[in-house]
């Protein structure tokens, strides 16, 4: 379940967190794999809402390196940092660019995703509409889940708290 980096593992343990709601990043080799069982719970021709919220700090934002992402051999969904912005990622393509993100600094990250609609598809960053699409919104019923391994963090030196994934449109608190 976990990548093999070694803050997060060692000889195969689990080692202890200072907390319970946040994992500290090296970026060398640690992420968290999460296999695939939610994408398979999410399937193919997926359309209905998906929310992804998270708190982070990140020491760099010039890399292609990604906060989360449904991957195998293409990015189906994810955020990466792509010239110190945030990329979403829908179908493997570009869809949305946040506003600049700074090192050393807590954000939080919410992407809220209405396969029926592009316009209530949003990245909100602390609490706030940062964008809109501006790339090619995916059809309603072409993201194929299925069989993608979810990772978070992948190569990142990051600092990540309380991240929550919600099969339908959030607003509220998440936000």
């Amino acid at each position: 379940m976990l990548g093999l980096g070694n803050i997060l593992t060692k000889g195969g343990a689990l080692l202890g967190f200072p907390n319970k709601f946040s994992f500290n990043f090296d970026g060398s080799n640690d992420y968290l794999d999460c296999g695939t069982s939610l994408s398979d719970t999410l399937g193919d021709d997926y359309s209905g809402g998906l929310t992804i919220s998270m708190w982070f700090n990140a020491n760099s934002t010039t890399t292609n390196d990604g906060l989360f992402q449904f991957n195998v051999s293409g990015l189906e969904c994810g955020v990466i940092f792509d010239s110190n912005k945030l990329a979403w990622y829908l179908n493997g393509a570009e869809w949305t660019k946040s506003s600049t993100i700074s090192t050393g600094q807590w954000y939080h990250l919410t992407c809220v995703l209405d396969t029926s609609s592009s316009s209530n598809s949003k990245i909100y960053i602390n609490g706030s509409a940062d964008s809109t699409g501006s790339g090619t919104f995916p059809s309603a019923g072409v993201l194929d889940f299925s069989g993608k391994t979810f990772l978070i963090g992948k190569y990142l030196v990051i600092l990540l708290s309380l991240m929550a994934i919600l099969t339908k449109l959030q607003s509220g608190i998440l936000l």
